[in-house]
C-alpha cells in the first residue's frame, strides 16, 4: 500500500514504482540497498564534478557498459545477460531489479541460506534502530558485506570498521552507545564456532 505522498510524489518526478514479490531467502529491500551502496561507493566518492547533466549523461551510459559485463564471483552470466533475459518482464525498472535477482539467486552468494538467518538473528539482536521486532529484514544489507569479509578472514578490527561504517554512512547513526566493536566481537566469535561449517552446508 502507497502513502499518498508518495503517490503524489512520483508522478511529479516521473518515477515509476516496481514491487517484487517476496521470494523465501530473497529480501529485494537488502539487495536494491547493497546495489545502490555499490554505485554509490564506486561512481559517486568523489562527489562529481559536471556542468550540465548532458556531460553526466555519457558516464552514467559508460557505467551500465561496464555493469553488463560485470559477473558477479562465479556466475554463469554476466549482468547484461541477467538484464536482457529478466529485465524485459518488469518494464522500465527491469534493469535494477534484474541487478538485485542476479544478486538473490546466488550469482553473488556463496554461502547456504541457513548461515543467513544466523547472522540475521545476530544482526536483529543487536537491533542499532530498534525495529527489530517489527522488521525483520531491516539489516539484510549488511549480510553479503559481513559474510564476503569473514570468509576472506576478516577479524574483529575490520569487522568493527564496517559496522562503525554502516551505523555512520548507511544508517545515519551515532556509534556512541551502539558499540560497534563488541558487535564485532560477537560476529567473529559466531563465525569461528558455527560460520565456516554452515557456509558450506547447502552453498
Amino acid at each position: 500500500m502507497e502513502v499518498e505522498r508518495w503517490t503524489a510524489f512520483s508522478p511529479y518526478c516521473g518515477l515509476e514504482a516496481l514491487y517484487q514479490p517476496g521470494i523465501r531467502g530473497a529480501h529485494g529491500k537488502g539487495g536494491g540497498e547493497g546495489q545502490v551502496g555499490r554505485l554509490r561507493r564506486n561512481r559517486l566518492v568523489p562527489v562529481l564534478e559536471v556542468g550540465t547533466l548532458a556531460e553526466l549523461n555519457p558516464r552514467v551510459d559508460r557505467w551500465d557498459q561496464e555493469d553488463d559485463a560485470r559477473r558477479l564471483r562465479s556466475g554463469p552470466r554476466t549482468l547484461g545477460e541477467y538484464v536482457a533475459t529478466q529485465g524485459a518482464s518488469v518494464g522500465s525498472g527491469g534493469r535494477v531489479l534484474a541487478v538485485v535477482r542476479a544478486c538473490q539467486s546466488g550469482a553473488m552468494r556463496s554461502w547456504s541460506t541457513s548461515t543467513e538467518d544466523d547472522l540475521r538473528r545476530l544482526l536483529n539482536d543487536w537491533d542499532p534502530l530498534s525495529v527489530a521486532d517489527d522488521v525483520q529484514d531491516e539489516y539484510d544489507c549488511m549480510l553479503a558485506p559481513l559474510l564476503q569479509r569473514l570468509r576472506s578472514g576478516g577479524g574483529r578490527t575490520e569487522i568493527g570498521q564496517f559496522l562503525r561504517h554502516e551505523l555512520e554512512d548507511h544508517f545515519g547513526l551515532d556509534p556512541l552507545g551502539l558499540r560497534p566493536d563488541a558487535m564485532a566481537v560477537r560476529v567473529v566469535e559466531w563465525w569461528k564456532s558455527t560460520g565456516p561449517a554452515g557456509d558450506m552446508a547447502g552453498a
